[in-house]
């Protein structure tokens, strides 16, 4: 029985659909894959014994997410924040502060973590500074290349990213190539800001996405196969 034009150009489009849903599905599994390799990467770093700050200025390309112990003090007159930082939906911003290391030239900018600002970008500095001399811990986080100007209107301590090459001369001295994001210190008050993580090192959504689209294959199929039938039956 020759099948109507309208059931064949349906049976041709659901079977179009199909193969883009297993396309999108092997996609889905290769991202798993990828995220699997950095996972893998991410908790080797994290499992090393925390560096110093000397070793890691040693190093041309430090390892993102490497743990830090740095002992000194922040230089608080120099603290910027990052402004357009939400948390949990809250506007806020990241406090970006100085940390030198006696006997070491070069200064690192810690991320001390995450306070509320009701505009993004407006925060009483003075209300957040901690310890003055203090062992942080922490792990190493990359600066983000900026695509524009990072200054933030009428908020001169402020920027928009933590672009290295705008932020070295805002200082009076060097800074490393490199931030710390602090998750701990010696001396933590209760009300200290809050800390940034370490990725979430899992699977993801990866593996149900990818089930998902095969789930949709196997009904175009299943719809396909039964239009078909359909069709073969004679009519009374």
């Amino acid at each position: 029985m020759t099948l109507p034009r309208r059931t064949i150009g349906f049976i041709v489009f659901a079977l179009l659909v199909s193969l883009g849903c297993l396309r999108l599905g092997v996609w889905q599994l290769s991202r798993l894959r990828e995220r699997r390799a950095r996972n893998a990467i991410v908790e080797a770093r994290i499992a090393k014994p925390p560096a110093s700050l000397e070793e890691i200025l040693r190093d041309s390309a430090p390892e993102r997410y490497r743990a830090l112990s740095l002992t000194g003090r922040f230089d608080y007159d120099n603290e910027l924040t990052i402004a357009g930082r939400s948390r949990s939906g809250s506007p806020g911003v990241h406090l970006l502060t100085p940390f030198r290391v006696a006997g070491i030239d070069t200064a690192v900018l810690v991320l001390r973590g995450w306070v509320y600002a009701a505009d993004s970008k407006s925060v009483a500095l003075d209300k957040w500074h901690e310890a003055d001399s203090v062992t942080i811990n922490g792990f190493v986080e990359e600066f983000t290349k900026a695509k524009g100007p990072i200054a933030v209107p009428n908020v001169p301590r402020s920027v928009r990213v933590a672009d290295f090459d705008s932020l070295r001369t805002r200082f009076p001295y060097p800074i490393a190539r490199f931030m710390v994001a602090q998750t701990s210190d010696s001396a933590e008050r209760a009300d200290h800001p809050a800390r940034l993580k370490l990725p979430v090192v899992d699977d993801g959504p990866h593996k149900a996405y990818a089930l998902q689209w095969f789930a949709f294959a196997v009904i175009a199929w299943v719809g396909t196969g039964a239009v078909v039938l359909k069709g073969r039956r004679p009519k009374v």
